[in-house]
């Protein structure tokens, strides 16, 4: 990867980017895993659209920043919106989430931005999976695939950093283990990732059909695609 940035390469993507780099003895700085803490925050499904606007408002850079993405062109809402209040109303509880969550962890220093393309590929991919399995609760699945990299995020070990944070416990299962249905939906995504078909064949959710894996992945490349062209144009 060093070697074709220094070539003038500016995009990548691969397996490269899901794997942290652990040094031994490393702690996490405190910022960091406050954004993090903050992160797993805004995706605890249980939350009610007060306790989100308050955990926003809370960090004020944070705020600014949402704010001026919200009223970019890429939102393309009609008016301008000039609280978090608002343009929770305006926007959705559910779009707000993913926002602010994206904002935030695009904020931490040495985070590249194919780590976050990659996550967020996993958490639509997750989504598109438990809606074709019929689950409500389809924003769990959003949020175990957005939350797959805390580990490369954190440069610590999955079982260090998911014990500092307020995670549902079965977020940190399906994570950890794969348990449940949400740690089969993210195993799938992660086989599919890896190009491994014949494990997805023979694995819990193999009655997905090929057909709709390509398209469960196509969906989360141009929605990932579309999401941070619009962040990249906030912040030019």
């Amino acid at each position: 990867f060093d070697l074709c940035r220094s070539l003038g390469l500016e995009l990548f993507q691969g397996y490269f980017f899901a794997r942290p780099r652990i040094v031994a003895g490393q702690r996490i700085s405190s910022d960091r895993l406050l954004t993090l803490r903050l992160v797993s925050a805004l995706n605890n499904p249980d939350l009610s659209l007060k306790e989100v606007e308050t955990l926003i408002c809370r960090v004020p850079p944070l705020v600014q920043k949402l704010l001026k993405f919200i009223n970019s062109t890429h939102c393309g809402l009609r008016v301008e919106v000039d609280s978090i209040q608002r343009a929770i109303a305006m926007v959705g509880l559910r779009k707000m989430r993913t926002w602010a969550t994206l904002v935030s962890l695009a904020g931490m220093a040495d985070v590249s931005r194919e780590l976050l393309v990659l996550a967020n590929v996993r958490a639509r991919m997750c989504e598109n999976l438990a809606r074709i399995g019929g689950e409500s609760k389809t924003e769990l699945y959003f949020t175990v695939g957005l939350l797959s990299v805390l580990d490369v995020l954190a440069g610590r070990p999955m079982i260090e950093i998911l014990e500092e944070l307020p995670l549902v416990n079965a977020i940190k299962t399906a994570i950890l283990n794969r348990e449940g249905a949400l740690g089969a939906a993210l195993q799938v995504v992660l086989d599919y990732e890896a190009g491994r078909a014949r494990t997805i064949a023979e694995g819990r959710l193999a009655q997905i059909a090929p057909r709709q894996l390509r398209q469960s992945y196509t969906d989360a490349m141009l929605w990932a695609d579309t999401l941070f062209s619009g962040l990249a144009a906030c912040a030019a």
